[in-house]
């Protein structure tokens, strides 16, 4: 078995000692300036920018389902007519999201990645918020191979940057066939040619952060037209294949059954939308148990970030606690949107502020190829991860390696939570691949 560098966590957290970081840029692109892009919106939560979107009418954004995936339509805002994400352009409440109903969620895979969100107010159109054509017969004739498109976000720089970059971000790609798409890819993923489209370029595209982003065709006029939204990829930059999108050439027909014209206010929701996902059940407090808090980061890492075997990318990824009570009485861990090829090969460890170890996974969870999945793990369930292959939902943390720390999360109570906690992903055995999404760590304190 290869040397799991997880055996000398304590040594390695207090070594590398890196820090997640907030919003990042499109991977070799350019500033863009205000007003050059006024279609381009940020979605954000209590916790920043996570996604991108575009606005396609005064009410309503165009963004990727994937990005609103175990959110509320209360937690999101639009951010519009900015590049600085730190500016106050214009702000709306969303109250509303309508996913794709083809669209498979975290258990599934990523065709139909798309999404609307309908604001509580009309944005004021301007030099620099306006919206732009995802609606009409035109995308289908952008949308054609070879066709120079621009992708654009607040995404990473790159596979391993931790550089904070809050200025919109732009790059031009070229249009694939699906065909020579799938080529690529080469039987190491693949694409649904109906709803996904791709791009190829010189070592440019979007990254983590941008998904959710439009993919816009320049007209000879100098407005833009949207054919894709950002989706998926396989190494941030790639040449061979730059980025996976939702092909709205044929997307285009939902967005028009829910959505009126280009720029006229949407029409009404449907009468009977379907309902926001029940909130898991949790503990009711108790006069020791006080205060029930969540924690999150959702900036994603590959694991491993370079192929082959190693650490992900952000190792350590970290999380800040804080405002919490002084004492931990319980605390569950979700890992957001875990996808592998064979998690039984991961070692994941949680390290508290204090600097107490323990193995959420290792050497568990089968072979079956894992999609995009949330995975909680809390000391109250009743099994433990299973032999054959993960489904979201709790499991006990379940650790068959003797060498790694405990998978008893109890270790943790009677600790002060407070401080930067870190969560380190290692693949122990070369030649599988996988991303996770986020974390968060879900508090009991008194």
């Amino acid at each position: 078995m290869p040397l799991r560098l997880l055996l000398a966590i304590s040594l390695i957290a207090a070594t590398l000692g890196l820090q997640a970081t907030s919003s990042h840029a499109i991977v070799k692109g350019s500033q863009a300036t205000l007003g050059e892009l006024p279609y381009q919106v940020a979605l954000e939560d209590d916790f920043g920018q996570f996604c991108g979107g575009s606005i396609i009418n005064t009410n309503t954004i165009l963004t990727a389902a994937h990005c609103l995936d175990g959110m509320k339509a209360a937690d999101i805002q639009i951010h519009a007519g900015i590049v600085q994400l730190d500016t106050a352009g214009q702000r709306r409440q969303v109250v509303r999201k309508l996913v794709h109903p083809n669209w498979g969620g975290v258990n599934g895979d990523s065709s139909y990645d798309i999404a609307l969100l309908f604001i509580d107010a009309p944005f004021e159109l301007n030099a620099n918020v306006a919206a732009i054509d995802a609606q009409t017969a035109a995308v289908d004739t952008a949308a054609t191979p070879g066709t120079v498109a621009t992708v654009s976000g607040w995404g990473a720089l790159g596979e391993r940057s931790n550089k904070e970059v809050f200025h919109l971000r732009k790059t031009d790609v070229s249009l694939l066939a699906d065909s020579e798409c799938n080529r690529r890819l080469d039987g190491q993923d693949s694409i649904d040619n109906f709803s996904m489209i791709c791009t190829t370029g010189q070592g440019n595209g979007a990254c983590y952060g941008d998904s959710g982003g439009p993919l816009a065709v320049r007209n000879a006029n100098g407005s833009f037209t949207q054919v894709g939204i950002v989706s998926w990829g396989t190494v941030c930059g790639d040449t061979t294949v730059a980025g996976v999108y939702a092909d709205l050439a044929n997307l285009r027909p939902w967005i028009n059954q829910h959505v009126a014209g280009s720029t006229t206010p949407a029409t009404p929701p449907d009468p009977t939308p379907a309902p926001e996902p029940a909130p898991t059940p949790q503990p009711e407090p108790t006069p020791d148990r006080a205060e029930l808090q969540v924690f999150k980061q959702t900036k994603p890492m590959r694991i491993p970030a370079w192929g082959g075997q190693g650490e992900a990318g952000r190792y350590p990824a970290a999380l800040n606690v804080a405002g919490a009570g002084s004492e931990l009485t319980d605390i569950d861990v979700v890992l957001i949107g875990l996808a592998h090829r064979r998690p039984s090969d991961l070692d994941i460890v949680l390290v508290s502020p204090n600097g107490t170890e323990v193995t959420l996974m290792a050497d568990a969870g089968g072979t079956a190829r894992l999609k995009r999945t949330n995975i909680r793990f809390d000391d109250a369930a009743t099994q433990t991860l299973p032999e054959n292959s993960i489904m979201k939902g709790r499991f006990l943390p379940t650790n068959m390696v003797p060498e790694l720390p405990s998978d008893d999360l109890s270790m943790f109570e009677g600790e002060d939570p407070n401080g930067e906690w870190e969560l380190y992903v290692y693949d122990a055995v070369r030649g599988k691949k996988g991303k996770l999404k986020g974390w968060k760590l879900i508090t009991l304190t008194r």
